[in-house]
């Protein structure tokens, strides 16, 4: 799998996507993730696809992955979630859709062009 996640902190999490990567890959990321017990004090979550070479990820896999997050984010409220993506049509695309579709979640989501911006718009230092 393309997708690693690094505990930074006990409040920042940074997922990052390599290479290839699919829908399949990408919720299964985000079901252990919310599993992991370090999750219960999270409050900000980088998902970075500034490397990623190809995504085989339909809207159907961003419908999925923002219900997912509307579930979670009644369990954790208080997580701003950044997007990074580097900037090609599709990945801004499925960011934006992502971004659209978890706006009825408590979570606050935006989308970035690099890591650094995430963190300036979290507040925190790195």
């Amino acid at each position: 799998m393309a997708i690693e996640h690094h505990w930074v902190s006990k409040k920042l999490l940074h997922t990052k996507y390599c290479g290839k990567v699919t829908g399949e890959e990408m919720l299964k990321a985000a079901e252990e993730v919310a599993a992991d017990t370090r999750f219960e004090n999270i409050r900000y979550v980088i998902g970075d696809w500034s490397e990623i070479k190809e995504a085989t990820i339909t809207a159907d896999h961003v419908r999925e992955l923002a219900a997912y997050i509307l579930a979670l984010s009644k369990t954790y409220p208080r997580v701003k979630n950044a997007s990074v993506v580097a900037n090609y049509e599709s990945g801004v695309a499925r960011a934006s859709l992502y971004d659209l579709l978890a706006d009825g979640s408590s979570w606050e989501t935006e989308t970035f062009a690099t890591c650094e911006e995430a963190i300036a718009w979290f507040g925190i230092e790195a």
